[in-house]
């Protein structure tokens, strides 16, 4: 890893700092107190290549809602519930980057997805474990 004046931009804008990513709440509708255990998925790694690195990031993105939500199905004894892509993405309250790595063609990231309650039963019809 390099060090030194300029590091930042050999690690990329982002490369090496954690940054949070809200998606707009709903009209209406309060946040969730708290983050029940199940509903935040954390360490979510993720590694994709395409034409640019926009791509890239946006097919990782894709595969770590995917992978977050099979957890949370886990997690909530729900193995068999399914939701497409864009019940997943509505689903979600929020996108926390651990850690990412953008190259030309390709990316590399750890992240944490938060998911809300209300809408993750509204949507799935999953309530949390009694």
């Amino acid at each position: 890893m390099a060090t030194g004046p300029g590091a930042w931009r050999k690690r990329g804008l982002l490369g090496g700092l954690a940054a949070w990513v809200a998606l707009p709440p709903r009209a209406g509708r309060a946040q969730p107190a708290g983050w029940p255990p199940p509903y935040e998925q954390r360490g979510i790694a993720v590694e994709a290549r395409a034409a640019d690195g926009v791509q890239a990031r946006d097919r990782a993105w894709r595969d770590a809602r995917r992978q977050g939500w099979a957890r949370l199905r886990t997690a909530l004894a729900e193995p068999a519930a399914r939701a497409t892509d864009a019940e997943i993405t509505e689903m979600l309250a929020a996108v926390i980057i651990e850690a990412e790595h953008v190259a030309p063609r390709a990316y590399r990231g750890r992240l944490t997805l938060r998911f809300d309650p209300e809408r993750v039963e509204a949507i799935a019809g999953l309530l949390p474990p009694d």
